[in-house]
């Protein structure tokens, strides 16, 4: 539920993220096997991990429809007052 919240919310949403969030919650839920941990239940532990991974993952990654990185190119130069002989 975060994934499509976030997608449809949040531009800086990466597919990448999206997948990562998903890997967390499965992981999260079978660590836990969905049963109370530490009196906490194992979906909100899957929640939180699927936010903070999404997150962090979409932070680290090039924003989806980024430009690409400009190389610097070398300042042009002038012919003007030069004379040709």
């Amino acid at each position: 539920m975060p994934v499509v919240l976030l997608s449809l919310f949040w531009r800086r949403m990466t597919a990448r993220a999206g997948i990562s969030g998903m890997l967390a919650v499965m992981t999260a839920l079978w660590a836990t096997d969905n049963d109370p941990w530490h009196g906490v239940n194992g979906g909100i532990i899957a929640l939180a991990a699927n936010l903070v991974v999404t997150f962090a993952v979409s932070r680290a990654t090039p924003a989806p429809n980024a430009p690409a990185p400009q190389r610097p190119t070398a300042p042009a130069t002038s012919t003007a007052g030069v004379k040709e002989s």
